[in-house]
């Protein structure tokens, strides 16, 4: 039986805050539980990793689209949103930048008490650690110790120096702070980097980017990071939440308040429905990768994924990344030698068919799945 006293779901640039700022009370249990994966990797940490994230849906990209818009004739809207710890954090383009002091002072008027501009400028700062203002606090509008990282672009586009140039020469004035005591101008972002890599908010307020961690929690044994983690149900009384249901694999998971305890309280059950009811493509994907890959990675040295129609004669050659979770009952897939005609291609589509051993992957659901190794 597990006791934590804080649930926390969605490990996104909120809740790694939430569950970082809650966990620093030594007196309580917090459990942080994300649907996407952890953060060690290089697509997250390195900068230009987010053009590997952003331009389409994948395992740390939720790849939304708006509902069709009537003034953009119908179209609709791309909207790249972060999967896995630091949510969007991890997949952003890293500008720091707080918005105009002006809005925050209008939602004070409209009645948004304790929201105006010199009221929220504390936390942005306490949040802060600023590279030019390193373990200083006397600085009105930038903090220097806190837990996210802001730095100078270390290595701008020589294009984007000319165009602040050209914006001086044309009247503009000139900024090199958009957070601080003037929005207007033009200048060059600060940036949420620390040391030439993205400092997401998994890393502020986590596990500090140390890859060794491999709890992601930063060395703190009362907060326990899950990744890869659905939840499935959120379970009400009334309007307060009583605890929820999550799987992880096979495994699923309840918590529940007890009885004479405010403490949300988990059991363990094994339930074999649990991805199915996860509904989730991407585990049954990641199951039957696991099985294909080494063997895709051991043909690839002689042979080629090659993908054909049955309703076309057309042969299409692919890599091995072509194993995926997208075959469907037209296509037979098949691995001939490499530079192997078009003919031989057609004739590798009819050997025995293998079934796969996952029940819900291709095989299982009744694809046909043809593999066979071509001569070196």
């Amino acid at each position: 039986m597990e006791a934590f006293d804080y649930l926390v779901v969605g490990a996104g640039s909120a809740g790694c805050a939430i569950a970082a700022r809650l966990a620093e009370d030594p007196a309580v249990t917090v459990a942080l539980i994300e649907a996407g994966p952890s953060d060690h990797h290089i697509s997250v940490w390195m900068p230009i990793g987010m053009a590997s994230t952003v331009p389409k849906a994948g395992a740390r990209n939720y790849g939304y689209y708006t509902a069709p818009q009537d003034a953009f004739n119908g179209r609709q809207g791309y909207q790249p949103r972060g999967r896995g710890l630091g949510g969007s954090s991890s997949i952003n383009g890293m500008v720091y930048i707080r918005g105009h002091r002006n809005d925050y002072d209008d939602w004070a008027r409209l009645g948004c008490t304790g929201w105006g501009y010199e009221d929220v400028l504390p936390y942005f700062r306490r949040s802060e650690h600023h590279e030019n203002y390193s373990g200083r606090d006397d600085n009105r509008w930038h903090g220097g110790s806190g837990p996210l990282r802001v730095s100078n672009l270390r290595s701008p586009n020589p294009f984007s120096n000319r165009f602040v140039q050209a914006a001086i020469q044309a009247g503009y004035p000139a900024n090199g702070d958009f957070n601080g005591a003037e929005q207007d101008g033009a200048g060059l972002y600060h940036v949420t980097q620390h040391r030439g890599e993205r400092w997401n908010t998994a890393r502020a307020y986590l596990h500090q980017g140390n890859a060794g961690d491999k709890t992601l929690s930063g060395g703190r044994r009362n907060l326990t990071v899950l990744v890869e983690t659905q939840v499935l149900r959120v379970d009400f009384d009334g309007a307060r939440a009583t605890g929820l249901t999550w799987c992880a694999a096979a495994w699923s998971r309840s918590w529940r308040h007890g009885a004479k305890s405010s403490s949300a309280r988990a059991r363990s059950t094994r339930r074999s429905s649990c991805s199915r009811r996860a509904s989730a493509p991407r585990r049954r994907c990641a199951t039957w990768a696991s099985v294909w890959w080494p063997t895709c990675r051991a043909w690839a040295r002689t042979c080629r994924i090659i993908r054909t129609s049955s309703s076309t004669s057309r042969c299409v050659r692919l890599t091995c990344s072509a194993i995926r979770c997208r075959a469907s009952p037209g296509f037979r897939w098949s691995c001939c030698a490499t530079g192997a005609s078009v003919p031989a291609c057609r004739a590798a589509t009819s050997p025995k068919r293998g079934r796969h051993p996952d029940p819900a992957g291709p095989g299982g659901s009744g694809y046909p799945v043809a593999l066979r190794a071509g001569a070196a």
